[in-house]
């Protein structure tokens, strides 16, 4: 599976569509927890006869577009798709079922949480594609019309119709999902793609790399990237200028609002910087090396805070701070997988082994 990822240039009527299909997405996720949240795990039955375990099969029910209609008060919700809820109500399944598997294990977490409307807007559609064969004398495919069509300037989605995209690469494969989100006030596109890929000769060649903190990535050859975590002095000044207009506007206020949306822009502009070198370094190593070993490191436990307790005080905690910063400014684990993926296409291999 590959996915791709492409802008949107939505016009003010698709664009306030596409902000209440989201709304109407969350709405529902945000009612299945709170139902989930209410009974939780399966006890019996509660007090009004009704079974007590939840699953998307039977959330699903209570959201179709027929019943909602129905409803003067819920009607709303029909601007979105039974499609969108069902994806939801997955994420919602699978956010679950890992919060009682680490119960089991005796981890200490939290319920999942709600969505909100600042970081959480998106939804996810099916990509259906018609089997060749399908189509009859007509014209007309036998109930299996394709769900969203595209072409080189844009993609049709239901209910909204064509919405331009910024087409920079070509999609390869069988088109499987979609999910449209919105970052800041720019909309995106992901689509995932299922792809056959060919068997590569491995290449005889291996290499090692070490993941630090100063030099984030240095290979076994005497290779260093230093410039993952290099920001430009501007850069910096500007990102510390908007934490601190932050920290001195008063909270609740509209002012806040408009520094903290600044604040995310400039947070997303340097994430975006370093997801595109840490692509380029991998898709690098991928090319010339047949075997990799990369340490499989536990971020959690090197980034624990060092300030201790009332009782016992830690030591060195400023230092050990900003340690804790320059170590989590690389995803060490997303270069894993994108060093996995890439070696997998490429017919190698990538193995995680003990730091020590």
């Amino acid at each position: 599976m590959l996915t791709y990822k492409f802008s949107l240039k939505p016009n003010l009527r698709q664009e306030t569509m596409l902000n209440q299909t989201c709304a109407a997405v969350r709405a529902v996720f945000n009612a299945a927890n709170e139902q989930r949240r209410l009974y939780e795990r399966k006890k019996g039955t509660d007090a009004h006869g009704r079974d007590s375990s939840f699953k998307k099969y039977r959330q699903v029910k209570e959201v179709s577009t027929r019943a909602l209609k129905q409803d003067a008060d819920l009607a709303w919700l029909t601007v979105a798709t039974s499609d969108s809820f069902g994806f939801a109500l997955d994420n919602l399944d699978q956010a679950w079922n890992k919060y009682f598997d680490n119960l089991r294990k005796g981890i200490a977490c939290d319920k999942p949480s709600f969505r909100n409307a600042s970081d959480k807007n998106s939804f996810k559609l099916r990509a259906q594609t018609v089997a060749k064969g399908t189509a009859s004398k007509k014209g007309k495919f036998n109930g299996r019309r394709p769900n969203i069509l595209f072409n080189n300037r844009g993609v049709k989605l239901p209910k909204i119709g064509w919405v331009s995209m910024v087409k920079h690469i070509r999609v390869l494969g069988d088109p499987r999902t979609v999910t449209v989100k919105r970052e800041g006030s720019k909309w995106f596109i992901c689509i995932s793609s299922r792809l056959e890929v060919k068997d590569w000769e491995k290449m005889d060649t291996a290499v090692g790399i070490d993941l630090g903190s100063i030099i984030p990535v240095a290979t076994s050859t005497g290779e260093q990237f230093p410039r993952l975590v290099k920001t430009s002095m501007a850069k910096a000044k500007r990102i510390k200028n908007a934490q601190r207009a932050v920290s001195r506007s008063k909270r609740r206020s509209q002012r806040r609002r408009v520094k903290v949306a600044e604040l995310a822009r400039l947070k997303r502009l340097e994430t975006k910087r370093v997801r595109c070198e840490l692509q380029k370094t991998s898709r690098s190593l991928v090319n010339r090396f047949g075997t990799i070993a990369i340490e499989n490191l536990k971020v959690s436990n090197l980034t624990k805070s060092a300030k201790g307790n009332v009782e016992k005080y830690g030591k060195n905690v400023t230092a050990k701070s900003r340690l804790n910063r320059e170590m989590l400014a690389i995803p060490k684990f997303g270069f894993r997988s994108m060093l996995e993926y890439k070696a997998k296409a490429a017919g190698g291999e990538v193995i995680a082994v003990c730091p020590a």
